[in-house]
């Protein structure tokens, strides 16, 4: 009767640790939210004040202050007011040409870029191409035509990327490439979604 006695009782603690578990694990999935971070093109991460990192040096400029920009956009229109104009200009197509590259790490399960578009190809020419990479690997394009529309459009999402691992990521957005003569952006933020504990969100956001 001794061992049977045992086998009864290792059952029912093994069921009662499984239920515990399962409790335990609902309820930390009850506690924690999504979070949406704006990394804002000039002052950065709203949580943890990274800054993207702009490549190659002096190739961006600073939008709303840019006297040589042939694209000027409602300021008042953009986030905190401020983008980064990128314009790649290759018109021997060599492959010598360095691509412009924004780059920033940030910790989440997903993440967003917006930018400011127009159609126009009198003023300016607002043709196109980017890349975006997340940890080195390419993850989709942007490609932009003029449609003859010179109206400015805002918070226009660029990139949208699937389900990320929860953890560390570095996001790169690349314009240009060997292929095209030009291509215009104008960056204005970025967004990823984070989890986080509920009593997390409510310290970070006062909610």
């Amino acid at each position: 009767m001794f061992p049977r006695r045992t086998s009864i009782s290792f059952k029912f603690w093994s069921f009662l640790f499984a239920i515990l578990f399962c409790v335990s694990s609902l309820l930390s999935l009850a506690s924690a939210g999504r979070v949406n971070v704006t990394i804002d093109d000039t002052l950065g991460d709203e949580l943890t004040g990274q800054l993207i990192s702009y490549t190659p040096q002096g190739a961006w400029k600073l939008g709303q202050s840019c006297t040589d920009c042939t694209a000027h956009p409602d300021a008042s229109r953009a986030h905190k007011g401020s983008w980064h104009d990128g314009t790649f200009r290759n018109p021997q197509l060599s492959t010598l040409t360095p691509e412009l590259t924004a780059t920033v790490s940030f910790d989440g399960v997903a993440v967003y870029v917006y930018g400011i578009t127009t159609g126009t190809s009198s003023s300016l020419d607002s043709s196109a191409l980017l890349s975006f990479f997340i940890d080195d690997a390419l993850v989709g394009h942007y490609v932009h035509a003029p449609n003859g529309d010179s109206a400015y459009q805002y918070d226009v999402p660029l990139f949208v990327s699937g389900p990320l691992p929860a953890g560390q990521h570095v996001l790169k957005i690349v314009n240009g490439a060997s292929s095209v003569k030009k291509s215009l952006v104008l960056l204005d933020y970025v967004v990823y979604t984070c989890v986080a504990r509920r009593e997390q969100v409510r310290e970070l956001w006062g909610g």
